[in-house]
């Protein structure tokens, strides 16, 4: 029986997905899961054991600082006591945090090969080079979701260290793709699902950003908005996490001053809710600082909405597979290009289907997951 170890937050939703989706593939494998958080009640489901680092919890309750001390402390605890002890076959860290600075040394001496992750953010926001490097260096395995991420990486590594390291640029999967899929023909249910958002009738709604962050730019984009005046359009803002109140309320007084029609949607949007929406929705507007690759933007490319983003965006993973998508130098040109997509038409059929079939092939976990299966059994991953 092969066996793999996944490092990181189990109640992520990317986490989750992944652990299930994998062992719904290959039922076979043994996957465990040490976590940095306590899981929630729906995380345990598909994880055959979950360890908690409690001594690192209680590091960072009591302590507070220096937390990749108590962290370490915690694995080396867990290496020496953990139950159903094996040497597995792969461990997985999912999104590199200096929290690991100490702990990769431990974790090599559990497992055959050590694969390090990245999830994007975790590369984008790095400001510790040297300790991201060290990660790296100690890594078998580089998973990153695009050649733009790889390149980076390789950027900060000697060609010597090179020659040892395989990377792979396994993508994960969307969970929503199937859940559009299967409503897409089905107005009556997508109708029935908007009716719970409580939005009114008849208007052309157009999604800006997917959170609550300041990364979204959301301020930049309301500012350039409201040079113009939008007839029969309804703005929403989804902001059901990350940010903080502070900018949740600067966010939300700006709108007030605005001429706009807007919704801010701040209460969680159950799975089929947010499907409908994505199918509803006329245009999305990706504008974030900096991204390696939006699930939420594939989301709504594949529902079939028109998405503007930022040329400073790396999306070059889908541009070059002939995914249609508009872009503008600056946030500024955002009301113009709106405009200009509202009178003339947005995307034919044949592009439509087009962006759809390319997304799907790139991100529906069937297509996916044996990507992410090489990994562990020696194979090459795409």
């Amino acid at each position: 029986m092969k066996s793999l170890l996944v490092i990181g937050n189990i109640n992520s939703p990317f986490t989750k997905t992944y652990i299930s989706a994998y062992k719904k593939a290959f039922p076979e494998v043994r996957i465990d899961c040490l976590t940095l958080k306590i899981p929630d009640l729906d995380s345990v489901d598909n994880v055959d054991n979950i360890y908690i680092n409690h001594f690192s919890n209680l590091w960072i309750k009591h302590i507070g600082k220096r937390a990749r001390i108590g962290w370490v402390i915690g694995i080396a605890l867990w290496t020496l006591f953990r139950q159903n002890k094996i040497k597995y076959d792969l461990i997985q860290v999912h999104y590199i945090n200096i929290i690991h600075h100490y702990a990769y040394g431990l974790y090599k001496l559990s497992c055959k090969k050590l694969a390090s992750v990245f999830w994007g953010s975790d590369l984008n926001k790095c400001t510790r080079v040297d300790i991201l490097q060290k990660l790296i260096s100690k890594s078998d395995m580089i998973n990153c979701q695009t050649k733009f991420m790889e390149n980076k990486i390789k950027s900060y590594l000697s060609p010597s260290f090179l020659k040892k390291k395989t990377f792979t640029n396994n993508l994960f999967g969307l969970q929503l793709l199937d859940t559009i899929e299967n409503i897409r023909d089905d107005h009556e249910t997508q109708s029935l699902l908007i009716k719970e958002l409580d939005l009114p009738q008849g208007k052309e709604i157009i999604v800006i950003g997917h959170n609550a962050s300041p990364a979204q730019q959301h301020l930049e984009i309301i500012d350039a908005l409201d040079r113009i005046k939008f007839k029969n359009t309804l703005f929403l803002f989804p902001m059901t996490y990350s940010g903080n109140n502070n900018y949740r309320s600067k966010v939300s007084q700006r709108l007030k001053q605005s001429q706009l029609d807007y919704r801010i949607l701040q209460d969680y949007i159950p799975h089929n809710t947010m499907a409908a929406l994505c199918i509803k929705t006329s245009i999305f507007v990706q504008l974030l600082e900096d991204d390696a690759l939006s699930g939420s933007m594939q989301e709504h490319i594949y529902a079939g909405s028109t998405v503007i983003t930022g040329a400073w965006l790396n999306y070059q993973l889908l541009t070059e597979q002939g995914v249609k998508i508009f872009q503008i130098q600056q946030v500024s040109e955002v009301a113009n290009k709106i405009s200009q997509l509202r009178d003339i038409p947005k995307l034919t059929n044949a592009e439509l289907l087009n962006n759809a079939n390319i997304i799907a092939k790139l991100s529906k976990w069937d297509n996916v997951i044996q990507g992410w299966h090489a990994m562990l059994t020696d194979k090459k991953g795409i």
